[in-house]
């Protein structure tokens, strides 16, 4: 195999066999709703948090990321997924056969991986990249664990469950828990300007909202417990999986 970190893309797309393999450790997606949804966060939070309990978690990222320090186990998520010459199978397979390289090279006990831009278009007027990578990842690979990422919005839980199941079905797959953060969308600027523009909210405003709905299914990014309590849930969801974390 290559270097990883030498990403050139030429050399992930030489396999002719059309074919998705199955990868053999636990994969955890992280995606958000919109754009802004401080997905990177919540990968490095999940990231640091699996190491100290000396498990070996291997990290793809949503964007481009700087360190002040080296980690051969995280990258950015490579650059074939952004190329308009590929088409839509090859990206799938491409990336299928991508992870599946990185697993038998390295031996990770889980994947983590950030989904770039948006899960699902946010409306009929604005419709960013209606999702499209987010749908190539999950085609390529099969999560086991998912965490989707919204911005706060006067919702309850009825509401949010609604959205869950728009995006569970424009995706094909589980949504397992949800994560809120202290931005809110602009909806005169949305509808003025047929974008998205984001609003700061106070931390703990958001915070309390979301206790209020009272639900160990949605939890507050900006809650050090909370996130900490969702990474045992997860482990609780592996241990019982089929593809389980030793």
């Amino acid at each position: 195999f290559v270097n990883f970190q030498q990403k050139e893309y030429s050399n992930y797309l030489k396999e002719d066999v059309e074919k998705i393999y199955e990868i053999d450790v636990p994969v955890i997606i992280v995606t958000g709703i919109t754009e802004n949804t401080k997905k990177m966060d919540l990968q490095f939070k999940l990231y640091n948090q699996i190491k100290e309990r000396e498990y070996f978690p291997y990290l793809l990222t949503s964007r481009h990321w700087n360190l002040a320090f080296k980690d051969d186990n995280i990258e950015e998520m490579p650059r074939f997924m952004f190329d308009e010459k590929i088409s839509y199978k090859e990206k799938i397979i491409s990336l299928n056969h991508y992870i599946k390289a990185i697993e038998k090279l390295k031996e990770p006990d889980l994947f983590i991986i950030g989904v770039p831009g948006e899960a699902i278009n946010y409306s009929n007027r604005i419709i960013q990249n209606l999702g499209e990578v987010s749908r190539e990842i999950v085609t390529a690979v099969t999560p086991d664990v998912s965490i989707l990422g919204t911005t706060y919005q006067k919702f309850d839980i009825n509401k949010l469950n609604k959205i869950i199941d728009d995006v569970e079905r424009f995706l094909g797959m589980t949504i397992d828990y949800c994560y809120v953060v202290n931005r809110m969308i602009n909806m005169d600027k949305a509808i003025e300007d047929d974008c998205l523009d984001f609003l700061f909210l106070d931390e703990n405003y958001v915070r309390k909202r979301v206790l209020e709905m009272e639900t160990d299914r949605v939890f507050y990014l900006e809650d050090s417990n909370e996130c900490e309590e969702l990474v045992n849930n997860i482990f609780d969801m592996l241990t019982s999986s089929t593809k389980r974390v030793y």
